[in-house]
């Protein structure tokens, strides 16, 4: 193989590897992405139950004779009802989110350092390489 050879398999091999890396990382965001659109999916049908308990809870208050009293205590009954809600509505979807993200973040993370690293062995291996031969040929 001539020097020329060897530096032109050096680049083919970083290249190759370089696209085999982002075809993976496609993949991967991609899954990702499936997921976050089945959880959002999910979290609508949720909130439309809620939606229809929340009108039914309150067509029953509304049914009730008018007393100011029994209004202002229905009130403050439904504001902390649904901010509890909001509350684990919340709290559900940032635990979702972060179990979907978290794992996905760590496996591009390993990917690019496995990736980085063979590169980094291969781009170091084929310079030496190069620079042998080019003092040899110089010599």
């Amino acid at each position: 193989m001539t020097f020329q050879e060897k530096i032109q398999d050096a680049i083919n091999t970083f290249v190759a590897e370089a696209k085999s890396n982002v075809e993976t990382t496609k993949e991967q965001v991609s899954a990702t992405y499936t997921e976050v659109v089945t959880a959002a999916k999910e979290e609508i049908e949720l909130q439309k139950t809620a939606v229809s308990t929340y009108k039914e809870r309150i067509q029953a208050l509304v049914a009730k004779d008018f007393n100011k009293d029994v209004i202002v205590e229905d009130v403050k009954g439904e504001v902390e009802f649904f901010g509890n809600e909001f509350k684990s509505t919340f709290n559900r979807n940032v635990e979702r989110f972060k179990n979907i993200f978290a794992p996905k973040a760590e496996e591009v993370k390993e990917t690019v350092k496995k990736a980085t690293k063979k590169a980094s062995k291969k781009a170091t291996a084929a310079a030496e390489e190069v620079t042998t031969q080019a003092t040899e040929t110089a010599e």
